[in-house]
């Protein structure tokens, strides 16, 4: 699994992008593939990276709860 952080999700475009972690390229992020949770920018997500003749599409979604310290 991947780690990486919301760039940017349109919920009435239905897609956005994710960053990874690993600093390669953004990685397409379809609505179908988001748990039932309201994304933002700047969330932090798990998830795997399938590669498509489109480019790189973002499945298996989960978010990532981070602690509050």
């Amino acid at each position: 699994m991947e780690t990486g952080t919301v760039k940017w999700f349109s919920p009435a475009e239905g897609y956005g992008f994710v960053e990874p972690d690993n600093g390669e390229d953004d990685v397409f992020l379809h609505h179908s593939e988001v748990p039932d949770e309201d994304l933002e920018e700047g969330d932090r997500l798990e998830f795997e990276i399938e590669e498509t003749e489109k480019g790189l599409n973002a499945t298996n979604i989960q978010t990532i709860t981070e602690p509050e310290w």
